[in-house]
């Protein structure tokens, strides 16, 4: 109880420097003051803290990013440094995706997630310490985070005629897993479709096919293209998938 409670008042007083400094968000006139919506979240921020505070890192430093990323979740600040121009920074790799600071310390900190120090010439490294975004934040430096998203292609069917004959397309995504682990995946969606007559012909098979996809691994593609391959045709009425 009495850790509680300390957590409630370095919050406050974090956040009554956070007003004093001009930078919370007031609400629009004859609303409920912030003032009082954060009387009202506080002891329960307090008591999330306590669950998410690992100890290898300062107590005050822990505590002042965790209350800053609550007032940020709440819309009751803003991230200064919110946007960044990667390619103008001299970063112009595509494997990384930007981090203001603060979310940089965030995910470090509470979520354990990795996080890079971002340099111009494409040049990354791993955060290890809080000493290490303390220094790159003092430089002005920016953040990142691997880009879960990779661009890969590969040919599919649109579905399985009575001859055997099926139309190709190329496809072009962005996903989070490799070109294999998707085409198998597809592969076993057109299978079944097929056997359930439920697959139409062209680029309507290949929409129905992802959607199907989307729905069973939600964020693993990101977005794709279809194009249709002219004079090519497959004999198989179904590939055999493990």
């Amino acid at each position: 109880m009495k850790k509680l409670m300390e957590n409630v008042v370095e919050m406050s007083m974090f956040f009554s420097r956070m007003a004093e400094d001009g930078k919370l968000i007031q609400p629009e006139p004859d609303t409920v003051s912030i003032f009082s919506l954060f009387k009202e979240r506080v002891e329960d921020w307090a008591t999330q803290f306590e669950t998410v505070y690992r100890d290898v890192f300062p107590y005050q430093d822990a505590i002042e990013v965790f209350t800053l990323h609550k007032l940020l979740e709440e819309g009751w600040a803003e991230v200064e440094d919110q946007e960044a121009n990667l390619e103008e920074f001299g970063y112009t790799n595509d494997d990384m995706i930007y981090l203001p600071r603060i979310h940089a310390a965030y995910r470090y900190m509470f979520e354990n997630k990795p996080v890079f120090m971002l340099h111009p010439d494409n040049i990354s490294v791993q955060v290890c310490c809080m000493e290490d975004i303390s220094k790159h934040m003092d430089k002005g430096e920016i953040f990142g985070y691997k880009n879960p998203y990779q661009e890969i292609q590969f040919v599919m069917n649109d579905r399985f005629y009575e001859d055997g004959w099926a139309e190709p397309y190329l496809i072009r995504a962005k996903a989070s897993k490799d070109a294999l682990y998707i085409t198998l995946a597809l592969q076993i969606i057109a299978n079944n479709l097929a056997k359930e007559d439920e697959l139409p012909s062209g680029l309507d098979g290949i929409t129905k096919i992802f959607g199907v996809f989307q729905q069973e691994n939600p964020g693993v593609i990101k977005n794709y293209e279809a194009t249709y391959i002219p004079g090519v045709c497959f004999g198989y009425k179904s590939f055999l998938v493990n």
